[in-house]
C-alpha cells in the first residue's frame, strides 16, 4: 500500500513514484498463457487446476499431452505419478485413443 515508498520518501528526502510496467510483449505473453491454461481445461476438464501447472512446463495443448508419458508430467511439482495417469488418460479418452 505504499508504505515501504513513503518511508523511503522521508528517509531520502526524494519523491518516489511506483509505476506498474508491463511490456507489450509481456501482455501478449500472459494473454497466449492463459488462453492455453483455458483451452486445456475446455478441452479436458478432468486437468481442472493443473492446467496452469501443465502449460508452465510446456503442454500448451490436448495434442502436447497425447504425446506426454507419466514420467514427463511427474517433473512437474505436485503431479505424481498416479495424477500423471489420470491425466493422459482423461486426455487419451477425450481424443479417442
Amino acid at each position: 500500500k505504499g508504505q515501504n515508498a513513503r518511508l523511503a520518501s522521508k528517509l531520502t528526502g526524494w519523491r518516489i513514484d511506483i509505476q506498474k510496467f508491463m511490456t507489450e510483449e509481456g501482455c501478449e505473453f500472459q494473454s497466449r498463457i492463459r488462453q492455453a491454461t483455458e483451452t486445456l481445461v475446455s478441452s479436458v476438464p478432468e486437468i481442472g487446476d493443473d492446467a496452469s501447472k501443465l502449460v508452465g512446463h510446456g503442454f500448451l495443448s490436448e495434442e502436447g499431452l497425447l504425446e506426454a508419458d507419466v514420467d514427463d508430467l511427474t517433473t512437474i511439482p505436485s503431479i505424481d505419478k498416479k495424477r500423471a495417469q489420470e491425466i493422459i488418460d482423461a486426455v487419451r479418452a477425450r481424443a479417442g485413443n
